[in-house]
């Protein structure tokens, strides 16, 4: 079985590849917690309050920026 290298993690903004119940496609949101390949994904309005957690697989992210990369 081959090794799978994680390139989300904790942190990292991500963009949604699909939709997730009401949150469409391209949408932005913060992985806050991560178990192998599901991310907790925070959705939140401008000001930075919570409007919704989903809990996503990697596969379904597409990483949009970084602290490790800044």
């Amino acid at each position: 079985m081959a090794a799978v290298s994680q390139k989300i993690h904790e942190h990292d903004v991500v963009r949604l590849q699909r939709q997730f119940g009401h949150w469409p496609e391209g949408r932005q949101g913060t992985v806050v917690s991560e178990k192998g390949r599901w991310k907790m994904i925070e959705i939140a309005d401008d000001q930075g309050a919570a409007l919704d957690f989903l809990s996503v697989t990697e596969q379904d992210l597409e990483l949009v920026w970084s602290p490790r990369s800044a």
